[in-house]
């Protein structure tokens, strides 16, 4: 069951109301109000459960399955009725009279000049009404060297040559390995295991907005702390997207005559970069065996996840029989550790409710398809299942789950998404 401030419920079958809608909840995002579209569906109804959304703006005729008159006499009978905002072309005041009679807030006509205006004040009047959150932040304990799984060979190789980097703070280090073989928790292990003083901050090259300069604050003071080197370190992932920018500016850094002695941590699953990186900036690189060649940490990585993903789920541990070790041990795992997560998050979901032999087996089948996903976005399931942990707040849920609010967003709001 997932979780958001306003529910858009529109015929877009119309292509104005298609417009309409992809509008209202553009700017209701740049107000800072999440929000989702659904879509003309014969199973509307029960969609319309799973979101709990706490403001909904519909429409009159939805396709041909449903009317809004029909889903605010439904959304009457929750437990804690939602706002209701009607936003539409229907002209009859005998549909406008039951829509208010049923308890709906406003009837908006979208023949009016200022109606998007009208529904987004409706819908923040509405906000203002709303119950505090009663969800807080927990912070996630830090990733730390001793924390990392190493059974494998491979691994403890790793780990030992990770240990070493943190206590000599080597300047540049450069981590190469699969997507989803753990690179930035590896980082943030070794930045946590270091003792250089101040903090660091973590980006994605892919998604960050602004240069270099801004990144590492070039054209602040010497001593200013956000100053990369002052009082900041850098953990930046993706490099292999650089276009030569980061390099070139990393390179005036260290070829400058005061370079404060910051370290940076870069991530890439190209060869090709790491390389680059480490010939001409003097970094050091570190390889990060994907989880195929360390089979002997699957079991202990497992329990790990299913400890944190009943945790989430506020369900009992799950346990793994010898069976689902056994099968466990036996797959490639192209996708690594985000696939055997994403296995598991539905695994541990289902498992509540069936005791199917092949649950495990089906569950890593439905995973394949999407191996080709961007390395950065988590597993759908459990991406909506953390907003709603944290009541729709998707800074709180993208920091939970190790990814940016941006691509969170995208993940939950797309229109491939269709029925969840």
């Amino acid at each position: 069951m997932t979780t958001e401030q306003v529910c858009i419920i529109l015929n877009e079958r119309e292509p104005s109301k298609e417009r309409l809608a992809q509008t209202l909840f553009d700017r209701l995002a740049s107000r800072g109000i999440t929000a989702k579209r659904l879509f003309a569906d014969p199973k509307l109804d029960k969609i319309i459960k799973q979101r709990q959304a706490q403001i909904f703006v519909l429409d009159y005729i939805i396709g041909d399955y449903t009317t809004g008159l029909d889903i605010l006499s439904s959304l009457n009978s929750w437990e804690e009725p939602p706002s209701t905002i009607f936003l539409t072309d229907e002209p009859s005041l005998e549909v406008a009279v039951e829509a208010m009679k049923l308890g709906a807030k406003d009837y908006i006509s979208t023949d009016s000049a200022d109606a998007l205006d009208k529904t987004i004040e409706a819908i923040r009047l509405s906000i203002r009404h709303l119950p505090p959150s009663k969800k807080k932040e927990v912070p996630k304990p830090k990733i730390k060297l001793s924390s990392l799984t190493s059974n494998a060979a491979s691994s403890a190789k790793a780990l030992q040559e990770a240990k070493a980097i943190a206590a000599t703070n080597i300047p540049l280090l450069i981590i190469l390995g699969e997507p989803g073989s753990g690179r930035t928790a590896w980082a943030e292990a070794i930045m946590n295991g270091t003792d250089i003083e101040g903090y660091y901050s973590r980006v994605d090259w892919q998604l960050y907005p602004d240069t270099p300069q801004k990144l590492f604050g070039t054209e602040l003071p010497q001593h200013n702390p956000h100053k990369f080197g002052a009082s900041k370190s850098l953990i930046i992932e993706g490099i292999e997207s650089d276009t030569g920018s980061l390099f070139n500016s990393y390179g005036d850094i260290t070829r400058g005559e005061s370079a404060a002695p910051g370290r940076l941590i870069v991530t890439t699953g190209c060869s090709k970069t790491a390389q680059t990186w480490q010939s001409a900036l003097a970094g050091r690189v570190l390889h990060i065996p994907s989880l195929k060649n360390r089979p002997e940490d699957i079991l202990e990585i497992s329990q790990i996840f299913l400890k944190d993903i009943s945790e989430s789920l506020g369900i009992k541990p799950v346990v793994l029989t010898k069976q689902h070790t056994t099968f466990l041990g036996q797959q490639d795992w192209l996708g690594n550790l985000r696939q055997l997560r994403e296995c598991l998050f539905e695994f541990a979901l289902l498992s509540q409710s069936t005791e199917d032999d092949d649950c495990l087996r089906n569950c890593y089948t439905n995973s394949l398809p999407r191996l080709n996903e961007e390395s950065s976005t988590p597993g759908a399931l459990e991406a909506q299942i953390t907003l709603d942990k944290f009541c729709g707040d998707f800074r709180l849920a993208a920091m939970h789950l190790g990814t940016s609010v941006p691509t969170l967003y995208k993940l939950l709001n797309s229109k491939e998404e269709g029925s969840l």
